[in-house]
């Protein structure tokens, strides 16, 4: 029921008249009028006295942008339930939508087109109605002076110029290219746009070109060709060739196939991929060739490349739970170490994930049957003892074997580093190449413990949402895929270089650089994955003169976002977009859509090819307004700069929800944002796996971020090999099972159930994967039982994934004793009685 809201005056009809009568003077003045302006009690609903709020605050339009915008979603919805100010009237909501409210959506948006990111959240609070994506005309929604806005007068006794005669290469709009004056003098000293920026004067002896320190400038569009032409690099040889940089992407399609990397399907037919494990969807195959159960070794595939994992930890684990005196002739009994039991183990943490991380740590009510977190997969697969047992003794390296702090080559990141080292080295080895554009950032999971003194592992992190203090690695990682090729701890240990010794972005982009060598054509790691050396995306916190120099030097090519304080130090500041711009500025709006600078420069190198033919790189930096001042800085990474309008659109036509919009966009930035995110994207599917388990030992979180991203790298590999046309065509698929699996692949939760079930319920006595078969509990099984377990998966299930309860159970070896057979008629009945 509506609540009726306070009334004015006005608004108490006459004691006189009778409530019918009221009645229809008020649907008569609610009808809309004939000129379509809105009639008093129109006006008074939408504009109402502030002390007597009749109308809901989302109707209210004000200037103020902190305000809730308009939504005609909730127009709606409350009109349906209770009408507008308690009156179910369909005369005063046609008002709202014919006149009044049209405008106001249409001014909100006009308001909001110049202030949009590519951060920014949007809801159906802040969408606009009802409009149609191909009709809209984004010339039309770019912000511009406003109508009653007249150029103020020349200030001729401070020396102004009149502005047709300013130096004005970029064509910037008189609104926002405005004259400055001296504080002390008063008197005026240039034309600039709301972040200071200026244009390069000409140089008369270069014909006309704006130079500085060799770089030239551009302020309309730019080719690298026309700049050859121009002779704007006087110094090059007459026959040097004009470079051409990323082979084989346009500006129309900046990301094309024949750059992109794809997996050695030769390589994973012998590691056992076939028809068969592509249709019934195999999670634990994808995750086993990053993390090998068994040992390389010993998997009967011909020279398997891979680094071992799960045997490693076996030893390593087992190793130190002697030293600790477990197992001896004193305390308690201590099974040895066993490899199936560490698969399970990891298959708990990943299904306590899995439904939803809901114990916060506390993963002993997974074995309680009477706790609502119970699962009967983790109840069944290990005690809650061996897994207390087994996360004691977990070890990722030989502590006899790693550096002492002191010693030479000593990492204080030796406790965690191995699963990354191998997990990174098999994504390496499985792919037959690598995508050419990767990019480069940091992943961070948080740890509120201890770590080792003085290492810098353990830190403060800033600007992390739910992270105070935690521990850092980058990646760099392929733009196109969730596939990591190099990784670098941080910590204050790094050797480093001397002259970059203070800079941690810069000294980081090299050691993965430097990483990455050998697996070019020509270095001297197997196999070769890239044929040409590889263009690399960073943010502002890995830029500056330095990386790019080095980048260029050595044949690489990067595009970086650049910090104010990291600008090409030979170019004056004033030259580029360097100011912060006032918020809600209405000129720094319009000067978004200018156009940008592009600067360029090209450097010699010392040293020369087979053919004594000089090398060169080439800079390009551009500086462009966007919500404040942005600067790209590239090196061999651009052909060409030009300017244009992006449209963006959120939400449905349908529901009314449809918002288009325009934002500035220019060759540099959509490079940028197209090659830089996927490692943002990749920490958000971290998240999503919630493996977490409490622990005072702080490399626990380290191993545990790595399992997820161990199983987010599987989830990757899983898409390409079901939905990608080169693998189905190697494995000779027919096209009912192409279309099969392209419309079916598992979504990122289902590969997350299936997968925790099959860790859950492994055991190599079904011989499933490389070098099962090798594993003491088969080549002790008797020919008879041998050819029993082969023909229950034949005649069952072909993939080790539990059906049933009972099969949840059937992995488990023969009872030896009284007390154990006990122990299991109890867990089946437990099972059979919760079914």
């Amino acid at each position: 029921m509506a609540t009726p809201s306070p009334t004015t005056a006005d608004d108490v009809p006459p004691s006189a008249e009778s409530a019918d009568t009221f009645q229809s003077a008020v649907q008569q003045e609610l009808e809309p009028t004939v000129t379509g302006e809105a009639t008093p009690i129109q006006m008074r609903q939408l504009f109402p006295n502030p002390h007597l709020p009749i109308l809901p605050h989302y109707l209210r339009h004000f200037v103020d942008r902190t305000t809730v915008p308009l939504s005609l979603n909730d127009v709606e919805e409350e009109h349906e339930d209770e009408g507008i100010d308690g009156v179910d009237d369909d005369s005063v909501e046609d008002a709202f939508e014919a006149s009044v409210l049209t405008e106001a959506v249409l001014q909100r948006d006009r308001d909001l087109v110049g202030n949009e990111d590519d951060d920014i959240q949007f809801t159906d609070a802040n969408a606009i109605c009802g409009l149609d994506p191909d009709a809209v005309d984004l010339e039309e929604k770019i912000p511009k002076p406003p109508d009653d806005w007249f150029p103020p007068a020349l200030k001729e006794d401070k020396n102004e110029r009149p502005f047709e005669t300013v130096d004005n290469p970029g064509g910037w709009d008189r609104y926002y290219f405005v004259p400055r004056f001296d504080k002390k003098t008063g008197l005026y000293q240039h034309h600039s746009t709301p972040t200071k920026c200026r244009p390069c004067p000409p140089d008369p002896e270069k014909d006309g070109l704006r130079t500085c320190n060799g770089w030239v400038f551009y302020y309309q569009d730019w080719k690298l060709a026309d700049s050859w032409k121009e002779s704007s690099f006087s110094f090059l040889p007459e026959d040097a060739p004009v470079p051409v940089y990323r082979i084989g992407s346009t500006p129309s399609d900046p990301l094309p196939s024949s750059r992109k990397g794809y997996l050695n399907y030769n390589l994973l037919r012998r590691m056992g991929l076939s028809k068969t494990r592509l249709e019934e969807h195999d999670p634990l195959f994808f995750l086993q060739l990053l993390l090998p159960i068994c040992r390389p070794d010993a998997s009967d595939i011909k020279q398997d490349p891979r680094l071992p994992y799960y045997s490693n930890v076996m030893t390593w684990s087992q190793s130190y739970a002697i030293k600790l005196g477990l197992g001896g002739s004193y305390g308690h009994k201590f099974k040895e170490v066993m490899i199936p039991e560490l698969v399970r183990f990891d298959g708990a943490l990943i299904r306590d994930g899995l439904l939803g991380g809901a114990t916060d740590g506390a993963i002993y009510r997974r074995w309680k049957p009477d706790d609502s977190a119970y699962d009967r997969y983790i109840g069944a697969s290990l005690t809650h003892t061996r897994f207390l047992q087994l996360k004691r003794v977990w070890k990722l390296n030989d502590n006899e074997q790693a550096k002492k702090r002191g010693e030479e080559g000593y990492d204080p990141t030796y406790k965690y580093d191995y699963i990354f080292k191998a997990m990174i080295h098999n994504v390496r080895v499985i792919s037959e190449r690598a995508s050419l554009d990767l990019c480069g950032d940091e992943t961070t999971w948080g740890h509120q413990g201890y770590g080792e003194k003085g290492s810098g592992v353990l830190e403060r992190i800033m600007n992390k949402p739910g992270i105070t203090k935690g521990m850092q690695t980058v990646l760099l990682c392929d733009a196109y895929r969730f596939r990591v090729y190099a990784y670098h701890h941080r910590h204050k240990m790094h050797k480093g270089w001397p002259e970059w010794s203070k800079k941690q972005g810069p000294t980081e982009v090299r050691s993965l650089m430097e990483t990455i060598s050998g697996y070019v054509d020509g270095g001297t790691a197997s196999p070769v994955l890239w044929t040409s050396k590889p263009h690399t995306t960073w943010d502002n916190h890995f830029s500056g003169d330095e990386v790019m120099n080095w980048l260029g030097t050595n044949g690489y090519s990067a595009t970086m976002t650049c910090r104010r304080d990291r600008s090409p130090s030979d170019i004056p500041r004033h030259f580029l977009h360097h100011e912060k711009t006032d918020p809600g500025s209405k000129p720094a709006k319009c000067a978004r859509f200018s156009q940008p600078v592009t600067a360029v420069k090209v450097y010699e190198i010392d040293a020369t090819d087979a053919n004594d033919n000089k090398q060169y790189y080439t800079r390009v930096h551009v500086s462009m307004q966007s919500t404040s001042s942005t600067n790209f800085s590239t090196v061999n990474a651009m052909n060409e700069n030009k300017k244009w309008i992006a449209k963006k659109d959120r939400g449905r036509v349908q529901n009314k929800t449809k918002r288009v919009w325009g934002i500035e966009m220019n060759t540099a930035r959509q490079l940028y944002l197209k090659t830089y995110g996927q490692i943002d994207t990749v920490d958000s599917m971290l998240r999503r796996c919630r493996i977490y388990n409490k622990s005072f030992k702080y490399w626990h979180s380290s191993k545990n971020h790595a399992l997820a991203m161990a199983v987010v790298l599987a989830y990757d590999m899983y898409l390409e090999c079901t939905t990608e046309t080169p693998c189905h065509e190697f494995f000779q698929l027919d096209d009912t099972t192409r279309l099969k699996l392209s419309k079916g692949p598992l979504k990122f939760h289902e590969f997350k159930d299936k997968l925790s079930i099959q860790m859950l319920t492994y055991t190599p006595v079904n011989k499933f994967y490389p070098g099962d078969r090798n594993f003491r509990e088969v080549t002790e099984m008797t020919i008879a039982r041998r050819n029993a377990r082969k023909r229950r998966a034949t005649t069952t299930e072909t993939m080790p994934t539990a059906t049933t309860d009972e099969d949840a159970l059937w992995y488990v070896q023969r009872p030896t004793t009284r007390a154990r057979r006990k122990r299991e008629c109890q867990r089946k009945e437990l099972l059979h009685g919760l079914s």
